[in-house]
């Protein structure tokens, strides 16, 4: 499956004999895909919240009557943010290691408690069925269950809409034409269809009394795509290996690459914790870190850009510029001015 929620980052740059063969390098990396940097900025600029209920009382009331029990610290509260939407205020001084959140294992969601609901037959008998696609098949099937759905006052929490370029019409992704994102997208986009019509449409016609047609189609295939793309984390839940997971609570925080904070599975493995690593001030927003990603990450997978990115990077095979590239002009003169 097309998945870009990936659990690692590409490492920037190489080791060269040459330090100023290497800023030689770095400083063309930059020139060549500058374009492409402001475009995904520009893509992400403006665009309404749709970020969820952040922590409602429902789900903080459930996580309370697990039989291991979840905890929100009384500094934190939920906060509708300018432009970020829903995310986490610190209402008092947070000291540095300090617990902010413990989220039973019990209320996360993943191929494991996927494997254990009334659809395990199913995901458990189709070995095409990895990680990532087992998990957008829970959400969408414990979603359709409502308030039956042990993770109902999870659920109620999700945004309805899902803001990724995967979902935005043509003349909405016009921003970036011509770069290297924007060719990714499409491909993105073209082989989300696939998978629907190859393999998730089957499924659902095979079995209607857990799929019926009125509620499992390509639209509610594209929101639970959406969610789980946009707000997994990567832990080991028992498996041996790190999985894309959803953890109530976890994903009501807004993404930093300097975040002060750490998320980390307890060494009981009941837990997911949310630690500080450093000092929070009152009245200011907490965030968490979903790891070392670039604006190309970023955008199609979690719908934002961070200006001025510093972890933005690109692979240069050749310097030879494109005809159609509508930048092509800024490029060249770009390069020109470096001798290029």
């Amino acid at each position: 499956f097309f998945c870009c929620c990936q659990d690692q980052a590409v490492p920037f740059g190489m080791r060269h004999e040459s330090m100023s063969r290497t800023l030689t390098v770095v400083a063309l990396a930059f020139i060549a895909s500058i374009a492409d940097i402001r475009a995904s900025e520009c893509a992400a600029d403006d665009r309404p919240s749709t970020s969820g209920k952040g922590i409602s009382q429902e789900l903080a009331r459930w996580m309370g009557t697990l039989e291991t029990p979840g905890r929100i610290n009384s500094k934190l509260s939920s906060y509708e943010f300018p432009v970020l939407g829903a995310g986490i205020l610190a209402n008092d001084d947070i000291a540095e290691n300090e617990t902010l959140v413990e989220i039973p294992m019990l209320a996360v969601m993943s191929q494991r408690t996927a494997g254990e609901s009334a659809i395990k037959e199913v995901i458990l008998g189709n070995k095409k069925f990895d990680y990532f696609a087992s998990l957008v098949m829970h959400v969408l099937y414990e979603d359709n269950l409502g308030p039956e759905s042990k993770f109902a006052d999870y659920l109620s929490t999700l945004p309805r809409d899902v803001d990724l370029p995967l979902t935005w019409a043509p003349q909405e992704l016009g921003a970036l034409n011509g770069t290297k994102l924007g060719t990714y997208i499409a491909l993105q986009r073209n082989s989300t269809y696939s998978d629907y019509v190859t393999f998730f449409e089957p499924i659902f016609k095979e079995n209607p009394d857990l799929f019926p047609a009125e509620s499992f189609n390509f639209e509610r295939y594209l929101w639970a795509l959406s969610i789980v793309m946009s707000r997994s984390f990567f832990f080991n839940v028992g498996g041996g290996e790190r999985v894309p997971v959803l953890v109530p609570v976890a994903d009501v925080f807004n993404h930093d690459n300097n975040a002060a904070t750490e998320v980390s599975v307890t060494e009981s493995g009941k837990m997911v914790s949310i630690r500080t690593s450093k000092p929070v001030a009152k009245g200011d927003q907490v965030f968490v870190n979903m790891g070392p990603k670039s604006n190309f990450m970023l955008l199609p997978n979690h719908g934002f850009a961070v200006h001025g990115n510093a972890l933005d990077k690109t692979m240069l095979h050749g310097l030879e510029l494109e005809v159609v590239d509508p930048f092509r002009a800024i490029r060249a003169g770009m390069l020109a001015q470096l001798g290029v």
